[in-house]
């Protein structure tokens, strides 16, 4: 006969069962006591120490901000626990781990009340979204830069427009769209094939990007067509100027297949607000003048030539 099943008059105390369920959790799991003046922490799971790069003894009876003097680099680093007038919130968080790698949590938050309802304490759960966080800005980058040179791309380019566009409105500013072709780009495609093309591309690219201020924007359009927004005041040079600068920086030298070649490029500009408003207007504007340029230098070519044939 099946000996009956009793219950247990030794239990195992919930004490016991909640150290072995979250000391065994891999997600990092910290408990602060509340006090009036500070937040100290009174457990971290073997999870947040091998994150945190922090013995036992260093995280015990801390406050939150102790761990970042001790090497646990984090973003923001007192809000997600100290605030209590929530008892339950989500919230975004970068870290740099023991090993010096940018993590990035999401953490879960809420309190532990005593019978009168006030918090006593605060448990924070981390979930490590690295990865997926990886993905979201990859395919971030990808919808808002040009997949060959890393520049930004029409889409947001637009946005930047807007931005300087508002900006200036604000304070009575301008601006200037610099829309620039490489000159003769089929024949470095025909002599060289498109991966050679695409070496010239990036090259071009990085340089245009060099050649102005971080707080302004190079975007690539498609093809060989290039435009740049600068502002006036930060660049501080006059058109004329800046496109001798241009021509000058990207007529060194570049290498490839083994061969040092050289390439020119054609630049026309339209300035905000005195040739428009809209976008479209503005590249229309800078178009037509790099075309003129273009025309003219085929005219003065021809002109030398049948002096030459005389």
């Amino acid at each position: 006969m099946a000996t009956p099943l009793r219950a247990s008059t030794d239990p195992q105390p919930a004490s016991s069962l909640f150290h072995q369920l979250a000391d065994a959790s891999p997600e990092p799991l910290l408990i602060t006591r509340i006090d009036a003046d500070a937040h100290r922490i009174v457990y971290a799971n073997p999870a947040f120490r091998r994150l945190s790069g922090c013995t036992t003894a260093q995280i015990l009876g801390r406050e939150w901000q102790s761990l970042v003097e001790s090497g646990f680099h984090v973003d923001g680093a007192t809000g997600p626990l100290t605030a209590t007038r929530r008892d339950d919130a989500r919230i975004a968080l970068r870290v740099q781990d023991a090993h010096g790698n940018e993590r990035c949590l999401e953490m879960s938050r809420w309190m532990l009340r005593d019978e009168s309802g006030a918090a006593t304490h605060l448990v924070v759960l981390m979930r490590d979204v690295t990865f997926e966080q990886s993905q979201r800005d990859g395919l971030v980058r990808r919808a808002y830069h040009d997949a060959l040179t890393g520049l930004a791309n029409r889409y947001l380019f637009r946005d930047r427009f807007l931005q300087a566009r508002a900006h200036a409105q604000r304070h009575g500013g301008s601006f200037i769209l610099a829309l620039i072709d490489i000159d003769d780009f089929k024949s470095i495609n025909d002599g060289f094939g498109h991966h050679g093309g695409d070496q010239v591309l990036k090259c071009f690219g990085a340089r245009l990007a060099a050649s102005i201020r971080a707080e302004n924007t190079v975007a690539r359009l498609g093809g060989d067509e290039f435009v740049l927004l600068l502002d006036e005041a930060t660049e501080g040079e006059p058109p004329h100027r800046l496109i001798a600068r241009l021509r000058e920086v990207i007529g060194r030298p570049m290498i490839l297949g083994g061969h040092s070649i050289t390439v020119s490029c054609t630049v026309g500009i339209s300035r905000y607000p005195a040739d428009g408003e809209e976008l479209e207007r503005l590249l229309r504007v800078a178009d037509s003048k790099l075309y003129r340029v273009k025309a003219s230098r085929h005219v003065r070519r021809e002109e030398a030539r049948a002096i030459r044939a005389r």
